[in-house]
């Protein structure tokens, strides 16, 4: 396994061994190499510090899916201090009501070592997407949910790859000003614009390795069409917050789709489909193609909410209670199990 490393030491390592290529880009012309993400995050960090925030001060982030949020993030952790990313959409009622609930109650508050975890565990591994250097990601989602922090900002650091942030720019004009993108992320949304495209001759001159959709279930049919356009199925990554990735179709039986399954748990991530209680309480797990509560282990775990009260009443005996329903069943001669969620 690859060497779980700080956001710091990762920025001090790809400014010394590949300073000089773009490490994020926008639609719009602007990038930033290694070399220049390094000292601006440093001093940044430097500027926080002298105006006065101290470890674990909360630090709010309204940037958008620009070169300044990557920038910001990088800063704040390097700072020790914690970045709050909002909507950059939001009104200002909005924005001050998730202004005061990340300082009081309903945020998850995680760690980089959990992000750089499940990186290096479930990104980087042979057997999932492995991720490397050579990699330019195409992301037209927003950076402050957790599916866009992980693969794009601290997937892209971990092993010194690019990213194309699209931000608020047309998606489909971005994507064919990127056709050198090998991996492209989104929500499914997102690809069923690009597959309905008018422009399908000129998108299909796109051929990434690898497209990844997660944050909503994947409507029937897409995967197919995805491939039909750019030769690669259309992967699924189910996930939360408070415990990173827990399940992935890329890899599985050789890369099949497996249709309403959300794949398998990456190496390190353990689950199991408990049966509930006449009070919601877990009992046993559940038999294979059972249905159950899905729970969840994994070194990438949360460290807690804002509001301590939450805490009990998802993590049990260890498990982080996704709140979601689901079942587990084995791939006939694969040795591979996969996860299927049926409710939430």
């Amino acid at each position: 396994m690859a060497q779980i490393e700080s956001v710091a030491d990762l920025l001090k390592k790809h400014a010394k061994t590949r300073g000089h290529q773009i490490a994020f880009f926008t639609a719009t012309g602007e990038t930033v190499t290694y070399n220049d993400l390094e000292k601006r995050t440093r001093q940044i960090a430097l500027n926080l510090l002298n105006a006065g925030i101290s470890r674990e001060c909360r630090v709010v982030i309204v940037l958008g899916s620009s070169i300044e949020a990557i920038e910001g993030i990088f800063a704040i952790t390097r700072a020790a201090a914690v970045g709050v990313l909002l909507d950059a959409r939001s009104s200002q009622v909005e924005l001050t009501r998730a202004f005061e609930s990340s300082r009081h109650a309903k945020g998850v508050f995680t760690s980089q070592y959990a992000f750089m975890w499940t990186a290096v565990n479930s990104l980087q591994l042979a057997t999932s997407l492995n991720l490397t250097a050579a990699d330019k990601i195409f992301w037209p989602l927003p950076l402050f949910h957790a599916f866009g922090h992980l693969l794009c900002v601290i997937g892209t650091l971990s092993v010194g790859a690019s990213a194309h942030l699209v931000g608020e720019q047309p998606l489909l004009n971005s994507l064919l000003q990127s056709k050198e993108s090998t991996i492209i992320g989104g929500a499914p949304v997102i690809f069923q614009e690009i597959t309905k495209s008018a422009d399908r001759q000129a998108l299909a001159q796109i051929r990434p390795r690898a497209c990844i959709a997660g944050g909503a279930a994947t409507p029937t049919g897409l995967s197919s069409e995805v491939q039909s356009l750019f030769g690669v199925p259309l992967s699924f990554q189910y996930g939360s917050t408070e415990c990173g990735l827990i399940a992935t179709d890329i890899g599985i039986h050789g890369g099949m789709y497996l249709g309403a399954s959300c794949g398998s748990p990456p190496q390190g991530v353990d689950v199991q489909i408990r049966t509930l209680g006449p009070n919601g309480q877990l009992l046993a797990e559940a038999a294979d193609g059972d249905e159950g509560e899905i729970c969840v282990r994994s070194a990438s775990f949360m460290l807690g909410y804002n509001d301590d009260s939450l805490s009990p009443s998802t993590i049990e005996d260890g498990w982080y209670r996704t709140g979601d329903l689901g079942r587990q069943e084995g791939i006939p001669g694969t040795g591979q199990r996969i996860l299927t969620v049926t409710g939430g």
